[in-house]
């Protein structure tokens, strides 16, 4: 099974190489996401865990915010 739950679907929705940078407190990045790939199929349900502050809603943001 490829991520996201399909079996071979048609992805509805497919991001590759998902980056996010902040400036760091001492003036270099900050990496937040690097390299990240989802695949989402139609009917597939997909959780995002994870531990505080590890970047959860910083993906989910990226993904949507273009799509707005």
């Amino acid at each position: 099974m490829s991520p996201g739950g399909s079996s071979g679907a048609v992805p509805v929705l497919r991001a590759q190489g998902i980056e996010k940078r902040y400036p760091g407190t001492d003036g270099g990045p900050l990496e937040i996401l690097k390299g990240v790939d989802l695949e989402l199929s139609a009917g597939s349900l997909t959780a995002v865990t994870g531990s505080s502050g590890s970047g959860k809603s910083t993906l989910v943001t990226e993904i949507l915010l273009p799509l707005v």
